[in-house]
C-alpha cells in the first residue's frame, strides 16, 4: 500500500539523522514533506553538487572523515619524521659532495605516503601529523636533554641562574628535534603571516650544494621557531611576574573589586534588613527577602552557617563510604559461602536460607556485648571477615565516643538525664558508654513496608512471643479491645490466646492503616493533619534510649529488622548525622560576630520581656527553637531541653525567615503526589539513561572536566592527573583490586568526601535524586508515637507521608540494594547500574581531586622559601581568609613543626573551599534550583546554575588574590584570571583558528551556515571545521558539546555575534530597536533554556498527548487516522526512546512498521545504532546494509572513535538544508495566500475587508520572500552557485526561485479557484480590482534586499476594526502604498511591532500560532 505523507509535514527533529527514517521504497513522498532535523545526520554522505576544488579550495577530494584523517595524520607524521631525519643525514653528504641525495629522500618519502594513501587533511589530520612529526620527537629529546643539559650549565657559568636556564635548554631541544624531522614541504609560522626573516625559501632550480644550503636554511628556520615562540611566551610570563607589573595588575584589580564589593555589601545589608523586618518596602521584601535568597546557596544564613550545613553531607558521606567498603567485603563472603551449596537454580531457596543463617551470626557478632564464636567458614582467615567486622564495630563505637564529647552532651546547661522503662533515672553519657560493643539503631518493617508486613506471615516462634507479651500486659490488651469495640465477657479473667492474637492484629493494623492511607501523622497527639514542619537538620536525642523502651513482643510485632548490613548502615548513618548536625549547631552557638547575634539570639542574653516582644511583634516575629511553634519533629507541642532535636540551640530565638531556612514543610499530596513521584522517577531515569549509561557522554564528562582545571590556572607541574585517576578508581567498589582492597586510599578518599570535594557531580546527583525521590516526603523522616502498653509513649522514626503501598519501583530498587533478588539477571543489572553510576560520578571526581591537590600545591609553594615552609606566614594568610587555628599564633612561634598536622588540615580545608566554590558542586544548589529539579521542565538545571555561580566566584577569587599583600598570592591570582579567560574564550577561539587554517574553510562559510542553514540549537554554538568534503561542503565538530562554559559564550554569541538576533534582524531589514530587542530575547533565551525547556521525559509525553502525536518540531509520532491500538503502541515506543540508555543498541521508529522477535508485527520498527550497524554489516553483509535508513554509511573506525571519545563529527549538509528551507519557504508562501483566501471565501465579505486582507497577506508574503533571499544569499556564501541552487530547489519541487535570486519581489496573485468561488457566492463584485492592481504595481518595484532597511513606518492602510481576521496576521507597517478611496468610512489600526514580539521570523510566528 502506498503511503501518502501530508504535504505540510516536516520536522526539525529529524535533523540529527542517526535515528531518522527515510520513507520505504513503496512510499510516495509529497515534495513538501520534509524534516529539518535530517540536516544534522552524523557523518552523512550527500550527493555532490558539482563544486570544483578551485571553487572551494584544496583538499576537496581528500577528506575521509575525522577518525580516518587522524590515523592517517599520525602515520604520515611518523613517515615524515623519518624522512626528515634521513634527509638531515643526506644534507650533510650533499653539502660535502655536491650531490642530491636529500632530494631522493624526499621523493622516496612522498612515494611511501602515496602508496600507503597517507594524505591527511583537515583539523584531525593536521594535529596528529604535527604531533608525531614534531611534538613527540621534541618531547623525547627534551627529556633526554641532548643539548638541554649543556645550556643551563653554560648560562650558570656566565652568571645566569634560575628556572629559566632549564626552560631554555628544553626549548633548544625542541628546536633541534623540529629541525631534524622537518621535511622540505614544512612551512613555518612566518609563512602564514607572509614570510619575514623566518619565512622558508622555495626551490628555483638549485641543485647539489646550493639546494642543500637552501634546505639547511629552511630546517634552521623551522628549528628556530620553537625557541623563539617559547622565548616570547616565557618572556611575557616573566614580564607579568615582575613586581611592577603585578602592582599595576593589583591596582587594576582593586579598581574593579571595590565597586563589586560595594554591590555585594548592598545586597547583604538589604537581605539582612528584610530578614530582621527593618524594611517596610514591599518590593524590597520580595527581592531581598525571597527572590535573592532563593537563588543564593547561603540563602539568608551567614556564610559560616551555610558552609557548616553543606559539610553535613560530606561528613556523613565519609563514614558511609567506609560502611560501603565493609559491606562489600561482608556481602562477598556471605555470597561465596552460601552459593557453594548451589548447583542449579532449584537450590536458590536453600542458598537464601543459608544466607539468613550466616547473617544472623554476623548480627550477633556485631551487636552483642559478648561476641559469639563464628562458624568455621565465616572465621576462615582467607576471608579476613573478623577484621572487617571488628572495623565495623570500631566505627560505631568511635562515633558513639565522639558523641559523648559533642556540644549537645557536654553543654552544662542541659541535664542529659532520662528514665528507663523501670523508671530509673540514668545519665546519657553512661548510657552511651554502656552501649559500646553492642549499640545499634533499630528499624521496623511496619514503617518500611506496611503493605508487606502482616501478622499471618510471622513465624510460629514470633507469634508465641507476641501472644505471651499481650497476655502478660493485660491492661494494654483490654484497652486495645475496648478501643475497637470488641466485647470482653470477663474483664477479671486472664487474657486468652485468641484475645491476645486479636489485640496484636488490631495494634498492628492501626499503624499499617496510618501508613497506607498517607496519614501517618494524623493519629499522633496534637499533630497537624496532612502537613508537617520539620527541622532540616536535627539531632536524634533519644536514639540511645528509644529501643530500650519498647518491649520485646512489641518489637517483634512491628517487625524489627535484623539484617546486620541494614542495621550497620542505619546505625552509622544516624550517628554520623548526629555529629555533623551537632557541629552545625556548635558553629552557630560559638559565632562571635556581633551582627550574627540578631539572627540567633541566646535566650540567656535577653530578659523575658525582651523575649516576649520578639516573639509577638507584628513584623518578622521571631520563633523559639523547641517551642510548640518551633518543634523540630513536627509535633504540636513543646520539646523538653534534654530531648530537643535542636540540640544545643534549644531555646534560641531566630527570625521567622531564618526559621524557614532551618526547616522544611512537607505536605501530604496523597495519590496525586504518589503519581507525580513516578513521573519524577521517570525524569530521573531518562537523565541517567542519557548520562551515566551513555559511553560517549561518559567520555565527554571526563574530557570536558579538564577545562575546570584550566579555568583555575591549574596547569603545569606539581600534580599528576593520572594519580587523580588512580585515586578515583580506587573509590569505585567494582574496581577495587589487590592493595586497593586493603584501603590503600580509603583514608585519603574519605577525607575528600568529608571535605565535600568528591561525590558532588551536579548532573549525576540531580538524576539520582529524581530517580529515588518520594514526592510526598522528600526523603525526610518524622516521628511515630507508639504506645507499647507500659503507660508511656515512645517515639520511633518513620518516613513522612510514606507512599510505599504502591511504590513498586522504590521497593524493587530497595530490594536490589538489599540483595533480596538473587537471579543472575538482577545481579547483572545491579552490577551494571553500579558501574555506570560510579563511573559517571568518578569522571567528575577526577578533576576535583586534581584541582584540590593543585590548589594545595600552589598555596604551599607560595609560602615556601629555600625549601622551608614559612608556617607563621601561612597561618597568618589562612587566618585572613577565615581558616583559624585556635591559639595558633603562640604555638607557631614556639614550635612550627608541632602544629604541622593542624596546619595541613587547614590547608586541606582551604583547598576544598576553593574547589567547592569554583567547580560545579551539587550540594551548593539553592532553594529555587532544588524546587526546579522537581518540575517537569529543565534538564540538569543544577549544572548551568553552578557554571554561573562558580564562574563569578572564580573572578571574585582572582580579584581577591590579585589584591592580596603577598606577591606570591598575587601571582596565583594572575594565573587564575589568565586560566579562566583562556577556558572561557581562548581555547575555543584557538581551536577554531587552527581548524579554519588546516581545512581551508573560511569564517564566512561557517557563519553563513550557522545563520541560515544550521539547526536551531547550533545557531549560537562554536562549530570547529574539521575538513572539506568531496561535495565542497565542510565537516565540523560542535565544541559547545565539550565546553562546560558554553552557556556564557553562547549568550555572548546570541547577543553580539554574527548570528545574533541583532545581526539577523538588521540583515532582514529590521530597524535598530527591533534588532536590539531580538538580540536581548535571543541572549535571554539561551540563558533560560536549560531551566525552562521541556525535560526529556516531559517532551516525549507531550508529543503523544498535548501535541497530538507530533513532536515539538513537527515530526509525526502517529497519524490521527491510526487505530487506538496503534496510537498507544507508537506512543509507548516513542516514550520508551526517552528512557533507553545510551548503551542500548538502537532506538524505535514509529514512522515505519516492523517486526520484533517474540512480539511479532508492530506499527513501530527498530533501527540499529550506528555503532552496532558498523559491526553487523561486516558480519552479515548480505543481510544488513552499511547504510542506515538515512543513507548514512556507518564505518567501524569512525563509530568506535565517536563512542569512546564523545567526539562526533558532522557534515554541513548544505544542499539538504537548502531543500528543507525551500519547503519552509513554500509553506510560508502558501500560508500568506491562505490568509487572504480565508477572507475572500466569506459570503458577506466587503470591499474594504478584501483590500485590507490582500495587503496583510502580501506583506506576509514579502517577509517570506525576504527571509528566503537571506537564506539564498548565505547559500551562495557557502559556494553554491545560482545554477546549483535552482537545481536543488527544482528537484525538491520548490518553484519561483529565479526572481528571488535576482532580488525581485513578485506580489501576491489571487488564485483562479478563489475567483471562481467568489463568482459562485456572488461576492466577486466586492473585489477592488483596480486598487489591488495599482497596489501590486507599486509592490512589484520592491527589491529583496536583506541588509537594507526597506521597511518604513508609513504604512497607513485603513483597516476595518470589525474585520474578521486573525489579528496575529497583521504585519509591521511597511512601504508606502498608493492612496485608495473606498467610499467606506473606516478607522486606522494602531501600529503594532508584532515582528519584535514574535522574533521577526515568519516561520517562528507560524509555529507559535500553531
Amino acid at each position: 500500500m502506498v503511503e501518502q505523507t501530508n504535504p505540510l509535514s516536516f520536522s526539525l527533529q529529524e535533523l540529527q539523522g542517526a535515528t531518522s527514517q527515510p520513507s520505504p521504497t513503496t512510499s510516495t513522498i509529497n515534495p513538501l514533506s520534509f524534516s529539518l532535523q535530517e540536516l544534522q545526520s552524523s557523518t552523512a554522505q550527500t550527493t555532490p553538487v558539482g563544486l570544483s576544488s578551485q571553487q572551494v579550495g584544496s583538499g576537496v577530494d581528500d577528506y575521509e572523515g575525522f577518525f580516518t584523517e587522524a590515523l592517517e595524520g599520525a602515520q604520515s607524521g611518523l613517515v615524515k619524521g623519518v624522512e626528515g631525519a634521513a634527509g638531515t643525514v643526506a644534507l650533510a653528504i650533499d653539502l660535502l659532495a655536491d650531490t642530491d641525495y636529500s632530494t631522493e629522500v624526499t621523493k622516496i618519502g612522498k612515494e611511501i605516503r602515496d602508496r600507503a594513501g597517507l594524505d591527511p587533511v583537515g583539523l584531525a589530520g593536521g594535529i596528529t601529523e604535527a604531533t608525531t612529526q614534531f611534538i613527540a620527537p621534541g618531547a623525547a629529546l627534551a627529556k633526554v636533554g641532548v643539548i638541554g643539559r649543556a645550556i643551563p650549565k653554560l648560562l650558570t657559568a656566565v652568571g645566569k641562574s634560575g628556572k629559566t636556564n632549564k626552560l631554555v635548554g628544553q626549548l633548544a631541544d625542541f628546536g633541534l628535534a623540529d629541525a631534524i624531522t622537518a621535511t622540505d614541504d614544512t612551512t613555518t609560522i612566518a609563512d602564514f603571516f607572509g614570510g619575514g626573516p623566518l619565512g622558508s625559501t622555495e626551490n628555483y632550480g638549485e641543485q647539489g650544494r646550493e639546494e642543500a644550503l637552501r634546505r639547511i636554511g629552511n630546517k634552521f628556520k623551522v628549528g628556530l621557531e620553537a625557541p623563539v615562540i617559547g622565548g616570547i611566551v616565557g618572556g611575557v610570563g616573566k614580564i607579568l611576574k615582575q613586581e611592577r607589573v603585578r602592582d599595576v595588575l593589583s591596582t587594576g584589580a582593586a579598581f574593579v573589586k571595590k565597586p563589586a564589593e560595594a554591590f555585594g555589601d548592598f545586597i547583604a545589608q538589604n537581605k539582612r534588613k528584610a530578614v530582621l523586618g527593618e524594611t517596610q518596602d514591599k518590593l524590597s521584601k520580595i527581592i531581598f527577602g525571597r527572590i535573592l535568597p532563593s537563588i543564593s546557596p547561603t540563602s539568608v544564613l551567614p556564610r559560616d552557617v551555610a558552609t557548616a550545613r553543606f559539610d553535613i553531607v560530606g561528613k556523613k558521606g565519609a563514614e558511609l563510604k567506609r560502611v560501603q567498603n565493609n559491606i562489600l567485603k561482608i556481602s562477598k563472603v556471605i555470597d561465596e559461602i552460601a552459593e557453594k551449596q548451589t548447583i542449579n537454580s532449584s537450590q536458590i531457596d536453600a542458598t537464601e536460607a543459608r544466607k539468613i543463617e550466616l547473617k544472623n551470626q554476623i548480627e550477633d557478632y556485631l551487636f552483642r556485648k559478648k561476641k559469639p564464636t563464628l562458624s568455621s567458614e565465616l572465621s576462615d582467615p582467607k576471608y579476613g571477615l573478623i577484621d572487617t567486622l571488628n572495623d565495623a564495630r570500631k566505627q560505631i563505637d568511635d562515633l558513639s565516643e565522639r558523641i559523648i564529647k559533642s556540644d549537645f552532651v557536654q553543654l552544662g546547661s542541659l541535664k542529659k538525664l532520662f528514665k528507663d522503662p523501670e523508671g530509673v533515672t540514668r545519665d546519657l553519657k553512661e548510657e552511651i558508654k554502656k552501649g559500646f560493643g553492642s549499640y545499634k539503631r533499630t528499624s521496623y518493617k511496619v514503617f518500611e513496608e506496611p503493605d508487606k508486613h502482616e501478622y499471618k506471615n510471622l513465624s510460629d516462634a514470633t507469634k508465641q512471643l507476641i501472644i505471651k507479651g499481650f497476655k502478660r500486659n493485660k491492661k494494654h490488651t483490654l484497652g486495645i479491645l475496648k478501643e475497637n469495640n470488641i466485647p470482653v465477657a470477663d474483664v477479671a479473667a486472664d487474657i486468652t490466646d485468641d484475645q491476645a492474637v486479636e489485640a496484636a492484629q488490631l495494634f498492628l493494623k492501626k499503624y499499617q492503616d496510618q501508613m497506607k492511607n498517607f496519614s501517618n501523622r494524623t493519629q499522633n497527639p496534637g499533630a497537624r493533619a496532612n502537613e508537617v514542619t520539620l527541622a532540616k537538620d536535627r539531632i536524634k536525642t533519644d536514639m540511645f534510649i528509644e529501643d530500650r523502651n519498647l518491649q520485646p513482643h512489641i518489637k517483634a510485632l512491628l517487625g524489627e529488622i535484623k539484617d546486620p548490613l541494614y542495621n550497620y548502615t542505619k546505625t552509622v548513618d544516624d550517628l554520623s548525622s548526629f555529629l555533623a548536625t551537632d557541629d552545625l549547631f556548635r558553629t552557630i552557638r560559638n559565632n562571635s560576630d556581633p551582627g550574627f547575634k540578631d539572627l540567633f539570639i541566646n535566650p540567656t542574653s535577653i530578659t523575658e520581656a525582651q523575649k516576649k516582644a520578639l516573639l509577638t511583634r507584628q513584623e518578622s516575629p521571631y520563633v523559639e527553637l523547641g517551642s510548640r511553634q518551633g518543634n523540630s519533629k513536627g509535633l504540636d507541642k513543646a520539646e523538653a531541653p534534654d530531648s530537643s532535636g535542636w540540640g544545643s540551640l534549644h531555646g534560641y530565638l531566630v527570625p521567622e525567615r531564618v526559621y524557614q531556612d532551618l526547616t522544611v514543610t512537607l505536605r501530604n499530596h496523597g495519590l496525586l503526589g504518589n503519581t507525580y513521584g513516578y513521573f519524577l522517577r521517570a525524569k530521573g531515569a531518562s537523565q541517567l539513561a542519557k548520562t551515566a549509561f551513555s559511553i560517549p557522554t561518559q567520555a565527554r564528562n571526563v574530557i570536558s572536566g579538564a577545562l575546570f582545571a584550566l579555568a583555575q590556572g591549574n596547569v603545569g607541574r606539581g600534580v599528576n592527573v593520572f594519580e587523580s585517576l588512580e585515586k578515583t578508581f580506587a573509590n569505585i567498589p567494582s574496581f577495587r583490586k589487590g592493595e586497593t582492597s586493603k584501603q590503600k586510599f580509603d583514608e585519603y578518599l574519605n577525607k575528600l568526601t568529608r571535605l565535600g570535594v568528591t561525590g558532588t557531580s551536579p548532573q549525576f546527583r540531580e538524576a539520582i535524586e529524581n530517580f529515588s525521590l518520594n514526592i510526598n516526603n522528600g526523603n525526610y523522616k518524622t516521628t511515630k508515637i507508639i504506645d507499647d502498653g507500659t503507660g508511656t509513649t515512645r517515639e520511633v522514626e518513620v518516613p513522612a507521608f510514606s507512599t510505599s503501598t504502591s511504590d513498586f519501583l522504590g521497593n524493587f530498587t530497595d530490594k536490589i540494594q538489599k540483595g533480596k533478588y538473587t537471579s543472575s539477571i538482577s545481579k547483572v543489572a545491579k552490577k551494571g547500574f553500579d558501574i555506570g553510576t560510579d563511573l559517571y560520578q568518578s569522571g567528575d571526581d577526577i578533576w576535583k581531586i586534581y584541582n584540590f591537590e593543585f590548589e594545595k600545591k600552589k598555596l604551599l609553594n607560595a609560602f615556601t622559601k629555600g625549601g622551608e615552609r614559612q608556617t607563621e606566614e601561612l597561618v597568618a594568610y589562612l587566618k585572613r581568609k577565615g581558616f583559624n587555628l585556635p591559639g595558633a599564633d603562640a604555638r607557631v612561634q614556639l614550635n612550627p613543626s608541632a602544629v604541622r598536622k593542624e596546619v595541613d588540615d587547614l590547608v586541606d580545608q582551604y583547598a576544598a573551599d576553593i574547589v567547592k566554590n569554583t567547580v560545579p558542586n551539587y550540594n551548593m544548589a539553592p532553594d529555587a534550583i532544588k524546587l526546579g529539579r522537581k518540575l517537569p521542565l529543565g534538564n540538569f538545571i543544577t549544572f548551568p546554575y553552578e557554571i554561573i555561580r562558580t564562574g563569578l566566584n572564580t573572578i571574585k577569587r582572582s580579584l581577591d588574590e590579585l589584591t592580596d599583600e603577598s606577591p606570591q598570592i598575587r601571582e596565583i591570582g594572575l594565573r587564575r584570571l589568565t586560566g579562566t579567560i583562556t577556558a572561557n574564550l581562548g581555547i575555543g577561539a584557538g581551536l577554531t583558528f587552527v581548524g579554519h587554517n588546516l581545512t581551508d574553510v573560511t569564517d564566512d562559510e561557517v557563519d553563513a551556515y550557522r545563520k541560515a542553514l544550521a539547526p536551531p540549537w547550533e545557531k549560537n554554538s562554536r562549530l570547529i571545521p574539521t575538513g572539506r568534503n568531496e561535495d565542497g561542503t565542510f565537516s565540523y565538530v560542535n565544541f559547545s558539546y565539550f565546553n562546560p562554559y558554553d552557556l556564557v559564550s553562547s549568550m555572548a554569541t546570541a547577543a553580539l555575534g554574527k548570528t545574533s538576533g541583532y545581526s539577523e534582524a538588521r540583515a532582514l531589514g529590521k530597524n535598530r530597536a527591533t534588532a536590539a530587542f531580538n538580540s536581548a530575547v535571543d541572549a535571554g533565551s539561551v540563558f533560560l533554556n536549560p531551566f525552562v525547556s521541556e525535560s526529556i521525559i516531559t517532551e516525549k509525553l507531550a508529543d503523544t498527548t498535548v501535541r497530538g502525536g507530533r513532536t515539538k518540531t513537527g515530526a509525526k509520532v502517529f497519524d490521527q487516522q491510526d487505530t487506538v491500538g496503534d496510537k498507544i503502541t507508537k506512543s509507548f515506543f516513542h516514550t520508551l526512546n526517552g528512557v533507553l540508555p545510551g548503551i542500548f543498541p538502537g532506538q524505535f521508529s514509529t514512522s515505519i512498521p516492523g517486526r520484533l522477535p517474540l512480539v511479532g508485527d508492530l506499527p513501530a520498527s527498530f533501527e540499529q545504532s550506528g555503532f552496532l550497524r558498523s559491526f553487523t554489516s561486516q558480519i552479515l553483509p548480505d543481510t544488513i546494509s552499511k547504510k542506515d535508513r538515512n543513507d548514512i554509511e556507518r564505518k567501524i573506525g569512525q563509530e568506535v572513535f565517536n563512542l569512546f571519545t564523545g567526539v562526533t563529527e558532522r557534515e554541513a549538509q548544505i544542499p539538504r538544508a537548502l531543500t528543507y528551507k525551500g519547503y519552509e519557504f513554500s509553506k510560508n508562501r502558501q500560508d500568506a495566500s491562505n490568509s487572504f483566501n480565508r477572507v475572500a471565501r466569506k459570503r458577506n465579505v466587503t470591499s474594504s475587508e478584501l483590500l485590507s486582507a490582500f495587503r496583510i497577506a502580501d506583506e506576509k508574503r514579502y517577509r517570506a520572500f525576504n527571509q528566503f533571499k537571506y537564506v539564498l544569499d548565505n547559500a551562495e556564501t557557502l559556494n553554491l552557485s545560482k545554477r546549483e541552487i535552482k537545481k536543488i530547489l527544482k528537484q525538491a519541487g520548490v518553484f519561483g526561485v529565479d526572481e528571488i535570486l535576482r532580488g525581485r519581489y513578485e506580489p501576491l496573485k489571487i488564485s483562479s479557484s478563489v475567483l471562481k468561488q467568489m463568482r459562485r457566492q456572488g461576492t466577486i463584485g466586492e473585489l477592488p480590482r483596480a486598487e489591488i492592481k495599482r497596489y501590486r504595481r507599486e509592490r512589484s518595484k520592491l527589491e529583496l534586499t536583506p541588509g537594507i532597511d526597506v521597511l518604513s513606518p508609513s504604512f497607513s492602510t485603513p483597516v476595518n476594526p470589525n474585520l474578521n481576521i486573525d489579528l496575529d496576521l497583521i504585519p509591521l507597517p511597511t512601504t508606502p502604498s498608493p492612496s485608495v478611496a473606498l467610499g467606506t468610512q473606516v478607522t486606522t489600526a494602531p501600529s503594532i511591532d508584532r515582528e519584535a514580539l514574535a522574533g521577526g521570523n515568519p516561520a517562528t510566528q507560524q509555529i507559535a500560532r500553531r
